[in-house]
């Protein structure tokens, strides 16, 4: 959730104290069941390489205290225009 603005930025608009209240309510939810029993953390951090948009998405496991990263190039509106019509026509 947040904007993508026409320059290729992401801007996020969940902060901190949402998500903790996202988290609550998803925890004493009787319709929600966990398949592990801790969790893994995941951080989205949003920079600028060369005049493009990636994101660097820092995951933090919990059992084994490690941290791994995955780098994930930001579509453009008119890239992501472009495969939502070819996922339509293929439904």
């Amino acid at each position: 959730m947040g904007t993508l603005h026409k320059d290729g930025r992401f801007e996020s608009s969940v902060t901190r104290e949402k998500m903790d209240e996202i988290i609550q309510m998803l925890e004493s939810c009787q319709y929600v069941k966990a398949i592990t029993d801790g969790w893994v953390e995941e951080e989205d951090v949003f920079l600028m390489d060369r005049g493009k948009s990636i994101r660097c998405r820092l995951n933090y496991e919990q059992d084994t205290m490690s941290v791994s990263t995955d780098v994930i190039p930001i579509l453009s509106s008119s890239q992501l225009s472009f495969f939502l019509t070819l996922y339509r026509r293929t439904l």
